[in-house]
């Protein structure tokens, strides 16, 4: 369980690793297109030149405030500690170790067994030193701590 959870981060990482390069790169070709442009400005550069000095500026493409980039890290935080204690508790609970008492046909005293909750079954059950016992229709069986 542990394992997924390791790999699912390491993807993440390597992903954002990628798209950081990639950025990266963008801006660089970004910047050599900026300067051949402005080495010999183009009628259309000097209308857009104009066009974002009165104003009308845009954002560019795949460019967040940081308020929405501060955000959506919170949110991808939260999705991942959620499910990490999601997933621990869920471990927990079919790792408890439970008691089972088996009764035999003459009413004596019950053999008690430890076992892991993951382990009982309807009619038979595996033990924590892995002992595996099957209820016979003549038995009784108690289950104590679920």
């Amino acid at each position: 369980m542990i394992g997924k959870l390791l790999l699912t981060l390491l993807v993440m990482a390597l992903a954002v690793v990628y798209l950081r390069k990639q950025a990266a790169r963008r801006r660089q070709q970004d910047a050599a297109t900026a300067r051949q442009a402005a080495a010999a400005p183009t009628q259309v550069d000097r209308f857009l030149a104009s066009a974002s000095s009165s104003g009308h500026s845009s954002r560019g493409k795949g460019q967040l405030s940081g308020s929405l980039r501060w955000l959506l890290w919170s949110l991808a935080l939260v999705v991942i500690l959620g499910g990490s204690l999601y997933t621990y508790h869920r471990w927990q609970e079919h790792n408890q170790e439970i008691t089972v008492l088996l009764y035999r046909d003459g009413g004596e005293s019950p053999v008690v067994y430890r076992v892991p909750r993951h382990s009982l079954g309807e009619r038979s059950f595996v033990t924590h030193d892995g002992i595996r016992v099957t209820v016979s229709a003549t038995e009784r069986m108690e289950v104590v701590g679920l």
